[in-house]
């Protein structure tokens, strides 16, 4: 079955990512002042889906607009820190596994606890998996696996995963990140990377 195909049937289309063009992903950091001003994810046969989570940010800071739309913390009240969220969740299908890669872009020195972005960003996806799951009547978080990514300005201690002019692959390491154990890594901003890497 291809997930990423029910998962965008099922998702409002208004957190739909349109940075896909072709086989790779230009993922953008869209605040006035970013200095992480892009990535770009290059893929092959990986059945790929994306989604932009703050879309009331963009709306404000981009297009000006005062008018509402929906937020993924529907059900939660103003309280600070609670409606966190990541910039960008991208589903990748790699044969039975469906990998989940939660995306946070950072200009100069991130916080040390951005984890907590896409941490949320894992609680909105389980949320809708397990939606999808008692839609279908199917099993999927079984062969579901999150990773936490982090794309910054600052230079990371794991290796560049940069495609070079021969298309180099870079190894991809993922280390556990307390309090939540989650599987995390830190890449360099404006690069490019062939997805592939991550979904290990």
């Amino acid at each position: 079955m291809d997930w990423t195909t029910e998962l965008k049937n099922i998702i409002d289309k208004q957190f739909h990512y349109h940075g896909e063009k072709g086989n790779c992903i230009i993922l953008e950091e869209l605040n006035e002042d970013a200095k992480c001003e892009e990535v770009t994810l290059y893929k092959t046969s990986t059945r790929t889906f994306t989604l932009q989570l703050d879309k009331q940010k963009i709306i404000k800071e981009i297009k000006g607009q005062d008018n509402a739309v929906s937020d993924v913390h529907l059900m939660l009240n103003d309280i600070e820190d609670l409606k966190k969220k990541c910039d960008y969740v991208v589903f990748c299908q790699n044969s039975k596994t469906l990998f989940v890669l939660l995306i946070e872009m950072k200009s100069n020195k991130p916080p040390k606890d951005w984890y907590r972005q896409t941490y949320a960003g894992e609680a909105v996806v389980t949320y809708i998996l397990k939606m999808l799951e008692n839609l279908l009547d199917k099993q999927l978080l079984v062969n579901t696996e999150f990773r936490h990514i982090l794309f910054s300005t600052k230079k990371p201690n794991s290796p560049k995963g940069g495609i070079k002019k021969k298309s180099k692959e870079s190894k991809s390491t993922y280390k556990p990140k307390l309090p939540h154990n989650l599987l995390f890594q830190e890449r360099s901003c404006n690069d490019q990377y062939k997805i592939e890497i991550f979904l290990k």
